[in-house]
């Protein structure tokens, strides 16, 4: 999930900035990444859709919706999201050249849910694998590992 490190967070999963150039379609000559198959990429619009953005609009967009004004510090979380970072990295180039303003990790929530004495999460949504969906979902479980916590 993305969000301000202060006490408001909105939530995006990093994939959700990132699919496009990690989840191939047929016009990339490598073929489809097995690691994505027909989980995210069934979401995805045709090759010839509009939705469809270069890297540098990807990049750009992504950079104002988690820095909307000047001193915002966000805050990177997604469950098991390592390669996420590394492709939200990938935007940029490589890891040295992310802005400033960004962090330079994501935090883990499935590590945060296990620290926490691992408690009850929402159930799956019937539209996982879809980005908003996901993180929705991540939102919900981050408030009840949150509220099971304040509650121990």
């Amino acid at each position: 999930m993305v969000g301000p490190s202060s006490s408001c967070r909105s939530v995006l999963p990093v994939k959700t900035a990132v699919s496009s150039t990690r989840c191939p379609t047929s016009s990339i000559p490598n073929g489809p990444d097995p690691g994505c198959g027909a989980t995210c990429c069934r979401n995805f619009p045709p090759d010839a859709h509009p939705a469809w953005k270069p890297r540098s609009r990807i990049r750009d967009d992504l950079l104002a919706f988690l820095i909307p004004r000047p001193g915002i510090q966000p805050e990177l979380w997604a469950w098991i999201g390592a390669y996420d970072h590394v492709v939200l990295a990938q935007l940029w180039g490589t890891m040295p050249e992310l802005p400033d303003a960004l962090p330079r990790f994501t935090r883990e929530l499935r590590q945060h849910w296990e620290q926490h004495g691992r408690p009850l999460l929402p159930p799956v949504p019937d539209d996982n694998h879809d980005a908003l969906a996901d993180a929705r979902h991540n939102l919900a479980k981050f408030e009840a590992i949150e509220a099971a916590r304040r509650t121990r």
